[in-house]
């Protein structure tokens, strides 16, 4: 029994064991060899990467600007490191630090699997220490002038040296920084001399505002001999948006492109309008979409933009009459082709109810109207219709029309009528008349067929229908 426990336990524990390793693809330790150094060395590290999964290729980098990476061999930095899987490859990292101060520092190292895309980051701890070996000293004073400015404006900066040692210094540079003006000059300073070194900077539109720190720093090489700082002080500035207004023109199109700046040091809110007219609102496209608003009595396009210091958008405006004037065109167009294409002859055919049969239609009387449209003389007018096999022609006198020129039966079509009416002069119109009976009772709909009319125009045939006509009983 207890045997069984222990084989389960051993199980459990090789199943964790085994999860462990698949769950992390590969692992990373650093072992540090040279952490504590000058600011003119570089840090050095052991580095081991153990794969656990197939074979692969690993990157290393740093997004860290302010130190310098480099491996040995220098191959595990510029191509990667090649490891196969379940092996374990080890470089040496070395770090160079970009113009840093004395202190305590956490690189982050990233190391990258490139068929897998996956990530690992481990942090470099490295201490900068100070150089204090007797190295004279500078007395540095700054002054600026004015210290409280508006965005936009010129400030005087004036550095007052003087070198506390009986030593002559030579080849030493000035900085100064802060994050609106960075400057640096070279100069000498005699033994006990006393020196005004003085610079213009022009502070940008755009500063926010805030106190500024403004550092003097004087230097040989990599020491630095003496700093001092100053404050600043930039005022808020909310001026009118500045815009600026280009126009592109088409065929009956034109593009105004208008960019809106924020010249100020905070952010703006600010409505920006631009004139249009009642006719030109309907033609006008914006991107971004405007509204268009009233005010003593003129319309505007309207856009509420909301900018950062130095920000800047663009809206654009289109005035398009392409497809306006397309559309009169193309309307012209269809009414001059309609009137020229159309048949010179129309005819209409009209049914109306006669006698109702057992709550169904029982006779109908047929009108055809038949019509030159033209102001030209139409020969050889022949029109023929049928009646269908549920009904059939009632035999009367056609008194004022004209009766058929023949009546006869077709097999498929029922009872055929037809009637010659010779030329039809301009404008000129027949009514044509006859009567049926259905040989049933007619209920629900149903359809009379269509009225077809043959004639010359110009000796040329032509053939033309009337509609089909809805009867509803």
């Amino acid at each position: 029994m207890g045997n069984r426990k222990f084989g389960i336990l051993l199980f459990i524990v090789l199943m964790i064991s085994a999860f462990s390793v698949i769950a992390d693809d590969f692992t990373v330790s650093v072992t540090p060899v040279k952490d504590k150094i000058s600011s003119n060395e570089s840090a050095i590290f052991n580095l081991s990467i153990k794969n656990y999964q197939g074979d692969d290729r690993f990157t290393l980098s740093s997004k860290d600007p302010r130190w310098s990476l480099l491996t040995k061999p220098l191959t595990h930095f510029t191509s990667g490191i090649s490891i196969k899987n379940g092996s374990t490859e080890k470089t040496t990292v070395y770090l160079t630090p970009v113009d840093l101060a004395a202190g305590r520092y956490m690189v982050g190292l990233e190391v990258t699997a490139s068929n897998t895309g996956k990530t690992k980051e481990v942090l470099l701890d490295v201490t900068i220490g100070s150089y204090v070996a007797g190295k004279p000293v500078v007395a540095v004073g700054l002054e600026l002038v004015p210290a409280v400015i508006l965005p936009g404006s010129k400030v005087s900066i004036k550095v007052n040296l003087e070198n506390k040692n009986n030593l002559n210094l030579k080849n030493l540079s000035l900085e100064i920084s802060s994050d609106l003006i960075n400057k640096e000059e070279s100069f000498d300073l005699a033994a006990l001399e006393k020196k005004t070194v003085e610079f213009t900077a022009d502070i940008d539109k755009a500063a926010k505002a805030q106190d500024y720190n403004v550092n003097v720093v004087v230097k040989r090489g990599d020491e630095t001999l003496g700093k001092a700082s100053a404050v600043l002080s930039v005022l808020t500035s909310l001026p009118e948006f500045k815009k600026e207004i280009t126009r592109s023109v088409g065929f009956l199109k034109s593009i105004d492109e208008l960019t809106v700046i924020n010249d100020g040091n905070a952010r703006i809110i600010q409505t920006v309008k631009v004139p249009v007219s009642f006719f030109n609102k309907f033609f006008a496209a914006t991107e971004p979409e405007a509204t268009i608003i009233k005010e003593e009595g003129k319309r505007y396009l309207a856009w509420e933009v909301d900018l950062k210091p130095g920000e800047s958008t663009r809206i654009a405006i289109t005035k398009d009459y392409r497809t306006f004037t397309l559309i009169i065109v193309l309307i012209i167009a269809i009414i001059i082709a309609y009137y020229m294409l159309r048949p010179s002859l129309k005819v209409k055919k009209i049914a109306i109810k006669a006698i109702k049969k057992e709550g169904g239609i029982g006779e109908l009387n047929i009108l055809l109207k038949i019509k030159n449209r033209r102001n030209k003389e139409i020969q050889d007018v022949k029109v023929e219709d049928s009646i269908p096999k549920i009904a059939e022609l009632v035999k009367e006198q056609y008194i004022g029309t004209l009766a058929p020129s023949s009546v006869f039966k077709h097999e498929a079509k029922g009872t055929i009528l037809r009637w010659e009416i010779g030329n039809l002069e301009p404008k000129e119109e027949r009514l044509l008349r006859y009567r049926l009976k259905s040989r049933l009772s007619i209920l629900g709909a149903f359809y009379l067929p269509k009225v077809k009319v043959k004639y010359k125009e110009e000796d040329k045939p032509v053939i033309v229908y009337s509609r089909r006509v809805k009867v509803v009983g």
